[in-house]
């Protein structure tokens, strides 16, 4: 009943990545920071008659990372190409480092300090780098510092003992410590200065009330930080204290 031919064209469309399967044996859900990017060997397939057959990167799709490197969430990326057409998704999670006990944090301090008066560490605040497998970290954005309390007067042969507190921020957490040893400051490093005094009749006015200044420019305290005692010599012969010193 019918005679000629006719001829209809049709089209085969990629396949979308939608349909495909993510192959997640060797899925990590999870990786600590250490601030190298993270990969996963996650293949795409799809199933035909009950057996699994891979696609092939960069024949079949192309793989990109979004935040692997840094604390958060980081995706994966999968977009396809030849025959095959959009995207596929996946995610997996960078958590913060913990610096507790780390021994791949390092600094650049020494193992001890000559005492400063107002605190050792004060003035090297803006020194004092730290470091995560050598490489340098960022104060404020990677860590913070604090210094322990220490007395001086109370340490054993001049030395005492104080600590240094590195708290992690951003992309680390935790504490840090970093004892160190503060040794007593000889006093022929500090300057000192004494003004003159006018003559006056009267027993025990010589003494003159001293300055003495640390390297720092920060100022001694008497009975705290140093004791005076007087001695004046007149042709080699002591004077009592409260002796009148002639002009």
């Amino acid at each position: 009943n019918y005679h000629d031919s006719k001829t209809v064209t049709f089209s085969i469309a990629a396949r979308p990545l939608s349909k495909v399967k993510i192959d997640t044996t060797n899925y990590v859900k999870s990786f600590e920071y250490d601030g190298i990017q993270k990969f996963q060997d996650l293949p795409l397939y799809v199933e035909a008659n009950n057996q699994r057959i891979y696609l092939k990167e960069n024949e079949d799709y192309v793989v990109d990372y979004i935040n692997n490197n840094k604390v958060g969430t980081a995706k994966i990326v999968y977009s396809g190409i030849g025959h095959y057409s959009g995207t596929k998704n996946k995610t997996f999670k960078i958590t913060k480092l913990d610096i507790t006990g780390c021994a791949d944090i390092t600094t650049n301090m020494l193992p001890q300090y000559e005492y400063k008066k107002g605190g050792v560490l004060k003035d090297l605040k803006s020194d004092i780098k730290v470091y995560y497998k050598g490489r340098e970290l960022y104060y404020k954005q990677d860590y913070t510092l604090s210094y322990s309390r220490y007395n001086p007067g109370k340490s054993e042969n001049g030395i005492s003992v104080g600590q240094l507190t590195i708290r992690g921020k951003g992309d680390f957490k935790g504490k840090h410590v970093v004892p160190f040893y503060i040794s007593q400051k000889d006093l022929k490093d500090v300057t000192i200065t004494a003004p003159d005094r006018i003559y006056k009749d009267v027993a025990g006015e010589y003494r003159s009330r001293p300055t003495l200044v640390d390297t720092n420019g920060k100022k001694l305290t008497s009975r705290r930080d140093y004791d005076i005692d007087y001695e004046y010599y007149v042709d080699g012969k002591l004077l009592a204290k409260d002796a009148v010193v002639p002009a």
